[in-house]
Parts: C-alpha cells; structure tokens; sequence
C-alpha cells in the first residue's frame, strides 16, 4: 500500500482520529495516503520536501459533506477543478497530524534499527519518506522514524513515523505578570 497510513495514537488509548476537512487547492491530485499542508492561502496542498504536514488525506467530500467519486480508473485519488477554491469547494478530509498519532508508511530503500529515531522528510509524491537527507537532528525534517516493520511480515521498507514538522503543533502562549 502506498502512502500513510493511521496505526495508533501513542498515549495508549483506543481513541481513533476525528477527521478535519478543509477546501482543497486548484488542479491538485489528491489520494489517500498523501501528507498535505495548509497553504498561505487556507487551502489544502500536499506537504513537499521540507514543510510542514497539516495530516494525512483519508477521502474526499462536496459543499455537503457527501462522498465524492473518486477520478475513473482510480479507487483512492481525487483531482480538484481547476475552479476548486470558487466554485466546486470540494473538501478534503484529513487525519490531523497531531504527534502522538503514528502512522506507517513506505521508504524509497531499507531501513533498519540506526534509522530508529531518525528524521526523515516527505517523497516526492507526499505519500512515502526518503532516506536520502535523513538525520539524527530534526532540523526541517518531517518524519521521526518509532518502529520498523509495522505490519510484522518482513517488509524492510515499511516503517512506523510520527509526524515532527506539524501544522497542528500545540501552541504554548506564556503570560508575564505585571
């Protein structure tokens, strides 16, 4: 399977994601699995190299909540109308990247237990991480790597991330007494 996928919350809970929905950006193709951003304009794009990851795409629905039928041929992806923002605002829905949510995925080679704890960033599709650039110090990197073959049958690339780089990171405002 490409792309992310939701596995479990990291606090210990059986709670699954609520999921947000927000207007996805003109002409993109969007599928399931796919890491994406909130752009400096309020819309939906997917998380590239380097930035950060509002959540993982799950589906996507109209103006009235409805499913959408996914592009023909596909059974997962989604192109927006290049009149989206306007005039379709079809919503997409989305796994928020909250860092106690993990999430298993595919990398472009072999990982093994050094790469425990390491960060990684987005591929060029949004919906797998590259080892290439990885490193011990977060930096600008997306992924911190918390396990390795999540799904227990011998896949070397399949790892299990939390997202570091969040749009959704929490925001502590301190107060100074006067």
């Amino acid at each position: 399977m490409a792309g992310f996928a939701f596995r479990k919350n990291l606090h210990g809970t059986s709670e699954v994601p609520a999921l947000l929905e927000f207007i996805g950006k003109n002409s993109i193709i969007f599928t399931v699995g796919d890491a994406v951003r909130m752009n400096t304009s309020g819309f939906l794009d997917l998380s590239e190299a380097n930035e950060q990851v509002m959540g993982i795409v799950q589906t996507v629905v109209d103006t009235n909540g409805l499913p959408v039928t996914p592009d023909s041929g596909t059974t997962n992806t989604w192109t927006m109308a290049s009149d989206n923002q306007t005039v379709a605002l079809r919503k997409v829905q989305i796994v928020p990247a909250f860092g106690d949510y993990a999430f298993s995925t595919d990398s472009d080679t072999t990982i093994t237990t050094a790469d425990l704890g390491v960060y990684f960033n987005a591929n060029a599709t949004s919906d797998g991480v590259v080892t290439a650039g990885q490193s011990a110090t977060i930096g600008t990197l997306m992924f911190q790597c918390i396990g390795l073959d999540p799904n227990g049958d011998a896949d070397a690339s399949m790892g299990l991330y939390r997202i570091v780089a969040s749009q959704m990171a929490q925001v502590t405002i301190a107060t100074v007494a006067a």
